[in-house]
Formats: C-alpha cells, sequence, structure tokens
C-alpha cells in the first residue's frame, strides 16, 4: 500500500475513474437527498474534472443541510485537490474532515499531505523530518483507534522509513538540481505539467532531448479537468552548435553537457493531436518512437494505448497502435525498450487484477509483431507501478507507490538477468532522487553507460505542477598523505619512494618525500573500496608495506570548498586516515631486527615451529630486497660458560640460516653468526616489547644488571637476552648465473651434470600477464613452465602467484613445505589434506581467507 494514492494528471498515471462513495463517520452509506449542485459536482468528480468539481462543491455544501453530506462534500474537496497535486489546500480539507468526525481515512489523508506539503530545504531537511514526525503522530493516534488498518500501518513505516533516511548523515548516492551548467531544466519546464524525459540517440554524440508537456504550446486548446491544463504534447531541445561546420554536442572543459536550444513542438504532423501524448521511448538506432497517446472523448473511457512512429528522413511517419494481448478494458503505456530492443517494458491497468497499475515485459517476435505479456510479479505490488526504464547498466529503473519510501511515488531500480527478467528486490534510490512529493520518473543520459547524468520528474517544489530536475551522481573523490620516519632517529626521510599497488592489477609510483618526509597522494589515484598496498622504499633502509583499506564510511565525505565556490555540489571529498597522515617508519640497515618469537628449547638448536613463522617475516624481507645479504644472530643470556654459550648460539644461528636455505634463499646472502653472551640487549626509548614496563630506556642488560633485579625481572631479563636478530651486511648483492657461479671456496662450480641448481621461485607483480613472457625472462619455453608447475591448468597468472622457475632445479626442499593450490581448494581442505593447522597457512602465507587462493600459486604448509 501507498502513503498516498496520486494520479495527478491523466496520461502520465492513466485516465482511469476514482469514485469515493458518500460516507459517514462510520464508513456507512447515508441515503440523503442531495442538492442538485452537490449531485452536479459528484458527476464532475467522477469523471475526474477534478477543477470543476471543486468550484461546484464549494457552492454546495452552503446548500446542503445534512452533516453527513457536508462532512463527505469536504473529504471529496480534499481528494480534488490531493489528485490535483495541491497537498497544502487538501490537508487543510481532510483535517476539516476529520474534525467533523469523517473517520480513519481522512486522518490518513492529511498524515499524507503534511509529509506532501513538506520541503527539502537545506541539507539538514529540518522542515521534511518535522513532517513526517508530525504525520506519524497523527498516525500513531489513528492506529490506536484502528489498529488493524494496513493503510495505516504502512504509512507508519514510511514514515519511520523517511525519518531514518534524512537524519542520516551519510553522503546521498546522488544529488537533484534545480539548476545545472547545461540549463537544461530551465529550457524543459515551463509553469505547466512536464511529465516526462527522453533521449533520442544521434550521430553526433549529444542526443537530443524528447519531453511530454502540457504547456502553452499544445496543440489541443481545450484544458483537461483534471488538473486545468490543456492535453500535453510532445516536445524536442536540440544541442546548440558549435560552429559554423555545424557540429554539435561538444563538451565544456569542466566535463557539463552543452546548451540546448529552445524547446519546440514536435514538427510532425501525425504525433501531436488533441489527445494527451507522451512519455517516449527511441530503439537504440533512433529510427523508431514509442510514446503514450490517452484519447479523452467526453462520456467514454478510451484508456491510453502504446503507439510507434518511423523516422523517414527528418520526419515522423504516421503512428500506428501496438497491439498488446491483455484483457479488453485494459489502459497501457509508458513504453521502454531493452538495449537490444527485443523486450518491450509498459505499465498497464487491467480490469479485474490485483492492486493498481502493474509492470508487464512483453518479447518481440516479428518486426512488427509482440508476443504474450508477461507480468513482473517481484516487482509489482498492492499499489501502483509506472515508468519503467531500461539503461545500459543492467538495472530497471521504476516508480512505484507501493513500497516502503518517503511517501506517495518514489523512485527504484531492480537487476535485469541476461534475460532481461528483475532479479532480486528493488532498492530505493534513497534521498534526494526520492522526496516527500510524488518523484514519478528516472531517466540517465544514453551518453553515459553508467547512470552518472539524469532527470527525475518530481513535483517537489509546490508548483502545483510536475517539473524535470537534474540528477548528478555524486562525485567522491579520495586523498591521502603519507609522513615517512627513520626508526632510529626518529626524523623524518627525504627521497623516500612510495609505490601503490592494488589488487586490480594497477601501480603507480608517486614523487619521493621531500625534506618534510610528506608523500601526498593526489586525486584520481585511489578509487572507493579497494584494498591497496603501498610500498615504501630508500636506499640504505628495508623496504617497508602497509596495507590501506578505502573503505570510508559514508558520514566522513563532505562537500569540497572549492566546488562550493563552482556551484558543483555533486563533488565531495576525503582524506583516508581521519585527515591524519598515515604514518610509515622504515628500519635502517645498521639496526640490527630483532626476530621475535625465535625460541629455542633448553640447551637445544631444533627449530620451533612458532620459531618457523618468525623467519618466514626474514624470508619475506629478503624478497622484498634482492640486493641485500645478512647475518642471522643468535644471543644468550650468561648463565652456563662463555664457551658453551658460544657453540649453542652458533649451532641456533646455523638453524636458522638453513631454514631460509630450505626456503628457497642463496647461501650467498646468508651468515650465521654466534653471538653468545658478548652483546647485551639496550632497552631504547621507542622498545615496546618484553620487559619495557620494568626496565628504563637506555638500561642494558649485563650480568650485573640483571643481578640488581628482582628475580622475576631477572627472568624476563635473560629472556629478552636470549633472542635472535639480523643485520645487514651489503646492500649490492647481484644473484649469480647458476651455470657460472662460484662455490664458497672460490673453485670453479660444478658441472650442471653432477649437480642440480636450487630450485627458484618467483611471485608475480602486476604486470606479470604473460606466461611466454615470465618462461622467456627465466631461460625457458612456455611448455617448460608449466610443466614444472604442474601444467597450470584453469590457472592465469596474476599479482601474488608464486611460479618455480628453475628448469631442472632443485625443489625437494621446498616441495616438502609447499602445496600447490588447485581449483575448488578451500584453506580448510588444504590444511586437512597435509595434516596443518588453517591459521598456519594464513599466517605463513599472509592471507585472511579463501579469496586469497590463487588457482596454479605454490603456498607455504609448513
Amino acid at each position: 500500500m501507498q502513503l498516498r494514492k496520486i494520479f495527478t494528471l491523466a496520461f502520465a498515471l492513466f485516465a482511469l475513474p476514482v469514485i469515493v462513495t458518500a460516507q459517514d463517520a462510520k464508513g456507512e452509506e447515508t441515503e440523503v437527498e442531495l442538492h442538485k449542485t452537490t449531485k452536479k459536482a459528484d458527476d464532475y468528480f467522477n469523471a475526474k474534472e477534478y477543477s470543476t468539481a471543486i468550484e461546484l462543491y464549494k457552492k454546495a455544501i452552503s446548500k446542503e443541510k445534512s452533516r453527513e453530506v457536508k462532512m463527505r462534500i469536504t473529504f471529496n474537496i480534499g481528494e480534488c485537490h490531493r489528485l490535483s497535486g495541491d497537498c497544502r489546500k487538501a490537508s487543510s480539507q481532510y483535517n476539516r474532515a476529520a474534525k467533523l468526525g469523517y473517520g480513519s481515512m481522512a486522518n490518513l489523508r492529511y498524515a499524507e499531505m503534511v509529509i506532501c506539503s513538506a520541503e527539502l530545504d537545506d541539507k539538514k531537511n529540518r522542515d521534511a523530518i518535522r513532517a513526517y514526525k508530525e504525520a506519524l503522530k497523527s498516525l500513531e493516534e489513528s492506529r490506536k483507534a484502528d489498529p488493524d488498518n494496513e493503510a495505516i500501518n504502512e504509512a507508519i513505516d514510511n514514515c519511520n522509513y523517511a525519518i531514518g533516511q534524512l537524519e542520516s548523515d551519510c553522503v546521498p548516492e546522488y544529488v537533484v538540481l534545480s539548476d545545472e551548467p547545461d540549463g537544461l531544466p530551465d529550457i524543459v519546464n515551463s509553469d505547466k505539467a512536464d511529465l516526462s524525459i527522453s533521449f533520442i540517440p544521434t550521430r553526433r554524440g549529444t542526443p537530443d532531448v524528447y519531453i511530454s508537456s502540457m504547456n502553452d504550446e499544445s496543440t489541443g486548446k481545450k484544458e483537461d479537468g483534471w488538473i486545468g491544463q490543456r492535453y500535453s504534447d510532445i516536445f524536442v531541445a536540440t544541442p546548440k552548435e558549435e560552429s559554423k561546420r555545424g557540429r554539435r554536442g561538444k563538451k565544456s572543459d569542466e566535463g557539463d553537457y552543452p546548451d540546448y536550444n529552445d524547446l519546440e513542438p514536435l514538427s510532425s504532423d501525425f504525433i501531436n493531436t488533441k489527445a494527451h501524448e507522451g512519455v517516449i521511448a527511441f530503439n537504440s538506432r533512433g529510427k523508431e518512437m514509442y510514446f503514450t497517446r490517452c484519447e479523452n472523448i467526453k462520456n467514454q473511457n478510451l484508456g491510453c494505448a502504446i503507439w510507434k512512429s518511423t523516422l523517414v528522413g527528418k520526419d515522423w511517419s504516421q503512428a500506428e497502435m501496438i497491439p498488446i494481448d491483455l484483457p479488453e478494458g485494459s489502459s497501457i503505456g509508458h513504453p521502454a525498450l531493452s538495449s537490444d530492443d527485443e523486450l518491450l517494458y509498459f505499465a498497464a491497468d487491467v480490469p479485474g487484477s490485483d492492486g493498481g497499475k502493474d509492470l508487464y515485459v512483453v518479447a518481440r517476435e516479428k518486426r512488427k509483431s509482440w508476443g504474450r505479456p508477461i507480468k513482473l510479479t517481484m516487482v509489482n505490488t498492492s499499489g501502483d507501478e509506472l515508468h519503467p526504464f531500461v539503461h545500459t547498466d543492467g538495472y530497471l529503473y521504476f516508480s512505484s507507490n507501493g513500497r516502503v519510501g518517503f511517501g506517495g511515488f518514489d523512485c527504484y531500480k531492480v537487476k535485469l538477468d541476461t534475460k532481461g527478467m528483475p532479479t532480486g528486490d528493488p532498492i530505493n534510490l534513497g534521498k534526494n532522487i526520492n522526496s516527500p512529493q510524488d518523484d514519478i520518473s528516472i531517466r540517465w543520459r544514453p551518453d553515459r553507460v553508467e547512470a552518472e547524468i539524469g532527470y527525475v520528474v518530481s513535483d517537489r517544489e509546490k508548483r502545483q505542477s510536475f517539473d524535470i530536475y537534474s540528477v548528478r551522481r555524486v562525485e567522491r573523490i579520495l586523498t591521502a598523505n603519507f609522513v615517512l620516519y627513520n626508526s632510529k632517529t626518529g626524523k623524518t626521510l627525504e627521497g623516500a619512494t612510495l609505490t601503490i599497488n592494488s589488487k586490480a592489477g594497477k601501480d603507480s609510483k608517486l614523487p619521493k618525500s621531500g625534506v618534510d618526509g610528506i608523500v601526498p597522494v593526489p586525486e584520481g589515484k585511489l578509487e572507493e573500496s579497494v584494498e591497496y598496498k603501498f610500498t615504501v622504499s630508500k636506499k640504505k633502509f628495508f623496504d617497508q608495506t602497509i596495507d590501506v583499506s578505502t573503505e570510508v564510511p559514508c558520514e566522513r565525505w563532505a562537500v569540497k570548498e572549492k566546488d562550493k565556490k563552482d556551484n558543483k555540489p555533486w563533488i565531495y571529498s576525503v582524506e583516508l586516515n581521519d585527515s591524519k597522515p598515515i604514518e610509515c617508519r622504515l628500519d635502517p640497515f645498521e639496526v640490527p631486527i630483532v626476530l621475535p618469537n625465535v625460541f629455542f628449547d633448553l640447551a637445544k638448536w631444533d627449530l620451533r615451529e612458532e620459531s618457523k613463522a618468525a623467519l618466514d617475516s626474514v624470508y619475506s624481507i629478503l624478497k622484498r630486497n634482492p640486493t641485500i645479504t645478512i647475518e642471522l644472530r643468535s644471543h644468550t643470556d650468561y648463565r652456563d660458560t662463555e664457551e658453551k654459550n658460544q657453540v649453542l648460539s652458533q649451532k641456533r644461528a646455523q638453524s636458522c640460516v638453513d631454514y631460509l636455505i630450505g626456503k628457497g634463499v642463496s647461501p650467498d646472502r646468508l651468515t650465521a653468526v654466534g653471538m653468545g653472551e658478548s652483546e647485551p640487549f639496550v632497552i631504547t626509548e621507542k622498545y615496546k616489547g618484553l620487559g619495557s614496563d620494568l626496565f628504563e630506556a637506555g638500561s642494558v642488560l649485563s650480568e650485573s644488571f640483571i643481578r640488581r633485579q628482582s628475580s622475576n625481572a631477572q627472568e624476563i631479563a635473560n629472556q629478552v637476552n636470549r633472542r635472535t636478530d639480523f643485520k645487514v651486511l651489503r646492500d649490492d648483492y647481484v644473484p649469480p648465473v647458476n651455470e657460472s657461479a662460484a662455490n664458497e671456496s672460490g673453485d670453479k662450480a660444478p658441472s650442471q651434470k653432477d649437480v642440480r641448481a636450487i630450485g627458484q621461485t618467483i611471485t608475480l607483480g602486476p604486470k606479470d600477464r604473460s606466461l611466454s613472457k615470465i618462461a622467456s625472462n627465466n631461460g625457458m619455453n612456455i611448455v617448460d613452465l608449466k610443466k614444472l608447475n604442474g601444467g597450470l591448468r584453469g590457472a592465469r597468472p596474476m599479482a601474488g602467484m608464486v611460479l618455480k622457475v628453475t628448469k631442472n632445479g632443485d625443489y625437494t626442499e621446498f616441495d616438502a613445505t609447499h602445496y600447490q593450490v588447485q581449483r575448488g581448494d578451500k584453506i580448510n581442505s588444504i590444511a586437512k589434506r597435509n595434516g596443518v593447522k588453517a591459521k598456519d597457512i594464513k599466517s605463513l602465507n599472509g592471507i585472511k581467507n579463501d579469496g586469497g587462493l590463487i588457482i596454479g600459486s605454490w603456498i607455504q604448509i609448513k
């Protein structure tokens, strides 16, 4: 059910009778002899001649003596104003009828008209919120007296929905403007009802605009008694010429559409008649025009039909009515074509059907005939669904007064499947496009693939008539600022490089940081709702990777100040990280990096599982920094002899080195160093690890210092000393070619016949899209590459994919700790198959869920 049913305009919402029977407060029909003026007014009311009926009812009310009749006349005057689009006058009459005792329907209508009279006055929409709350209060009182009234209950749902939408601080998806840079609303709107807008494709790119309007240029001189305006006609506006060469449609520097010439009636002698013409649709070539025509002959209810005309030369041909296989007496209109012209969507009022007006679709059978209509049941409600429109974004747009919304008619969209049928639930287009008044139609420009620029037909500005308003999709611009620091000194880093990489495969380098360490990310570099990786690099520092999500809460967006001045309220901006710079601290090579959680059992040097996970971070650092060599250093506490501690620490350091070699790191890049107890840990000012709450900055955890502490502090200090760290030795390492690499003793490398090279792997970047090129870069052909990697059936190269790249390489150790992802694999199934834990797979490979698995890629499992 709808908040209000407004059949404002005969052709637009179908010329069908709306009859209100004389009732008393209990809803019972009364048998009262009516004055002849009242009878005459009722006749005009039932004929939908509302402007005439109002004047007669005003005269009749003073001639009637019955309270019941006066009450019913008052209500009907409210109906006349409502159906003519004058909400303020209607609310006054309904309020008067309610006080006379008309009943719940008067209260409901009064609440509806209070809302209809509201204005979307400013950003906070205070007037509209006040109106909804006033209406809600009245409806709640009505529900107490009539708790089972479905219309009242649904009206309450609408009020609550609208209040929630209007009070939200979230930026709407669209803004609606009464004017725009191209001035189109000023050209197409008049002081009369302007009812629909459509576009005809042209070769020059910029479309001609067709509208239907009741303005004073209409063909028929007779006025429609419904609202006292002329019968509607079709009018055209064409883009202004750019130059003497006759080219049209050039966009301005700001991306706006060109100015249009003044609106003119369609010149064809065959289209505009004394009847109503409107709601136009064109086929994809712009050669066929489909439109609604409603005959209005006195004492005859002929309803509406869809007509078709063909463009012959520069003129439209004689129109022919499209036969639609619906029951006799059906009123049909509002045509819309699919992008391939094979489906015709329309609205129809079918006698005997459930609900009001419904949407249908019919498929083309032959060039000039259509099949049997299909009712769009998942879209239709017990209210009215009108004005269908199909856009290239794959959605069907329509209006309805039978769904939860702002009241009256709202605009909705629903996704279409490959057969052109609605799928899923319709979506309300939200505040701005929809208002407390009737928003009966939305159309998007055909020269934009997405729903970016369009027009909504609405009566929102109290002109007692419909107008056409410009709609702009809100453009949201993301910016960010990074500030880079030296983790040792805390000073800002100059000359560091920031690289943006997204899962979509796009990457770009930004200018290097200045003296202040700041790197700004300019407009246009970031897209909304994307997971990015920012890589920061600088010589003599370890590369750092930062994960940044551009999922921004909607309430944080704001209109850009400069765009307020430029009158572009559809452009919003936001800076990530709550408008604060994103901090990144790079570790310099000269500072040893302590590895947390590298643990050994007492007096042993075998790596524990948690130790392997920590060493995997070293492996990642070596992969990101391929020119460095490191020494892995193992420390002990002071307990036991220096000689034993030295030997134990050397074995532990060698265990770490062996583990990394097993993962594919060249031995040339690794040196194991046992430090014994020779280098006690120093607590720095920025130290946040174990014992940071016990020991002051500058404390050296020497034997003498530790012995002065409590027993608990001594144990913690010894544990801190028992650490493993690594230190960069060189940053100019060049990986040797396998065939000519020298061994550690400097002798000539063994023949490949005698020893197999250690198998290497690579991690693909965003630009590694060709298997052939990957194979060639690694000295093999694509057949060899696929064979080396299990055939790669169903796999395609993408960023983050790990592949083997050493032909005839020794992958014995690698295969023992890795698994190749197959189609259909899940993390849990891989873990179960290999006897490991799912959480370890996630940790080892830096993935959060199954979406991180890449078919054909090798992942670490141990």
